[in-house]
């Protein structure tokens, strides 16, 4: 029994002295290429004109001799920063600093606008809008499409404006769609410019929303320069104090009305500061441009009705509006009671689209014949 045990005995330590030794092997191995490639790396700084490091005097004599060198010049990844961001802001504040030359242009008695909608592949209240245009010479429509070539509606087609834009939420694409939907639109101007989404519905019918419409002469949206919350702080404002002056700094809907003026202006102010230059990196910049440049423009909103055009409910500080899939007469009642013409968001949920579509003019219809008399925006 001693005798198996003395066997075994010397067979484990065999294996461990067989294991200790392959382990010194490949540490001497390890050490010897560390060294190899210590000596190697010193070479190579000796070649290039010394070990590295430099003695004290060495480094004093630099101190008090500095070697002229050419100023420095910025990163690639930062290059836009320095040739884009600092000229821009001095380019604009010397624009502000300039009077305006502001020229007026002057409405129509019976006014005219152009609907800008902004939709992805289709419009769920089409039928609505057909109804309430119903060919009227004083109705122009220019549509964006995400992707045009989904689209289905031979109505929409038609009015498709060609661009190579795939704008997502909260990019610089969604405010260069923007400003591509204006620049079609104000070569056939006319006197003013409305900015919808696929879910917008008018409030009125179109007889009395244009007795109202020619008691306006102002732009309007609603417009604040104080951010609301960290977010807003953080990815709007922020990067905006970089390329304008705080005083121009501010946030709006996206869906605003313009009048010819403004429209100009802004179509006029792109053709010389591009508007991706001044947004790029600016969160959700659809909401920050408009009352920004026009604020540069004119040294200041004094001349927008800080008024929201479009009826928009929140509830309970939640980060989206309320989606409404019933049109109901207390639904446009609420719109127009808050001075809108138009009011979002209206989604079509069924499967049967065109049924849904129906149901909806029809609901639509009904909500808004139960007007008596207009009476004047609260301008």
């Amino acid at each position: 029994m001693n005798f198996f045990i003395s066997i075994i005995h010397k067979y484990y330590k065999y294996i461990y002295y067989m294991n200790y030794t392959q382990r010194k092997k490949k540490k001497e191995k390890r050490k010897k290429t560390l060294i190899n490639k210590r000596k190697k790396t010193l070479t190579n700084k000796k070649k290039r004109g010394g070990s590295g490091k430099k003695s004290l005097q060495e480094l004093l004599a630099l101190y008090k001799k500095p070697s002229p060198s050419p100023s420095p010049s910025p990163s690639p990844s930062h290059s836009h920063v320095f040739k884009s961001i600092i000229p821009m802001k001095e380019q604009l504040t010397s624009y502000m600093s300039a009077k305006p030359d502001i020229s007026i242009n002057e409405l129509n008695e019976h006014r005219t606008i152009s609907l800008l909608f902004i939709i992805i592949d289709q419009l769920p209240t089409e039928q609505i809008w057909r109804d309430w245009i119903n060919n009227s010479d004083r109705i122009k429509i220019y549509i964006h499409a995400k992707h045009p070539a989904r689209v289905k509606s031979k109505w929409i087609q038609e009015h498709l404006v060609k661009s190579n834009l795939v704008p997502r939420w909260g990019s610089v694409e969604l405010s260069k769609a923007m400003m591509l939907l204006l620049q079609n639109a104000i070569s056939t101007p006319t006197d003013f410019y409305m900015y919808l989404s696929e879910s917008c519905i008018p409030v009125y019918n179109s007889i009395d929303f244009f007795n109202k419409l020619d008691t306006i002469t102002q732009s309007s949206f609603k417009y604040y320069n104080t951010p609301n919350n960290g977010y807003t702080n953080q990815k709007q404002f922020d990067p905006l104090r970089e390329i304008i002056p705080n005083e121009c700094i501010y946030k709006t809907d996206q869906w605003v009305l313009l009048n010819k003026t403004n429209a100009k202006q802004l179509v006029e102010f792109e053709r010389q500061y591009k508007l991706e230059n001044i947004m790029r990196g600016v969160h959700a910049s659809d909401e920050m441009w408009v009352a920004s440049i026009l604020c540069i423009i004119n040294n200041g909103l004094e001349t927008i009705n800080d008024q929201r055009i479009t009826f928009v409910e929140w509830e309970n500080g939640n980060p989206s509006p309320t989606i409404f899939s019933v049109i109901t007469p207390k639904l446009i009642r609420q719109a127009r009671d808050n001075n809108c013409l138009f009011l979002r968001k209206i989604v079509n949920n069924s499967r049967c689209w065109n049924i849904q579509q129906t149901q909806l003019l029809d609901q639509w219809k009904h909500s808004t014949s139960d007007i008596t008399g207009v009476t004047p925006l609260k301008i």
